[in-house]
């Protein structure tokens, strides 16, 4: 099966790359990988449109991603570092670019925002990646545009 690619939106980098590594052994035999890592809303404002209508982005910038660019990509998912009218920004710049879901991190649940991340949250963060990814593709929701918490 082939790996199902996604953009990562995470403002830090240790909890990017712990997202970007829970995430490769899901779904059983599909993948699921983080084509692109975003870590501010000016880099998603111009990294994610082109991403959406499968060209690559500007080479002069750095990513974590693994950028295989010009697949499809499957999900946008938004890290608790990404407020509501972050959040809205990039949705906003990508505006009639695809029909996917966007997925947002529900900080309220897991975490004081006031405390450290420890050094395993970027996985733990993945496995709820992975069960709203797995939750939307039983309900065929895959090619939907819409927003999802997890």
């Amino acid at each position: 099966m082939k790996p199902i690619p996604i953009i990562v939106c995470g403002k830090s980098a240790h909890v990017a790359v712990g997202v970007k590594e829970g995430i490769r052994p899901a779904y059983e035999a599909d993948q699921i990988e983080a084509l692109h890592v975003v870590q501010s809303v000016e880099a998603g404002v111009r990294d994610i449109p082109p991403l959406l209508e499968e060209s690559p982005p500007s080479k002069e910038w750095a990513n974590l991603g693994t950028q295989e660019y010009g697949k499809k990509v499957a999900a946008v998912i938004a890290g608790g570092g990404y407020n509501d009218a972050a959040f809205e920004q990039l949705r906003k710049a990508c505006d009639g670019k695809s029909s996917i879901p966007w997925l947002r991190h529900d900080i309220s649940k897991d975490i004081d925002p006031r405390q450290p991340r420890p050094i395993e949250y970027g996985e733990q963060i993945a496995k709820k990646i992975v069960q709203c990814l797995q939750g939307l593709e039983k309900d065929k929701k895959m090619d939907k545009d819409g927003v999802y918490w997890f």
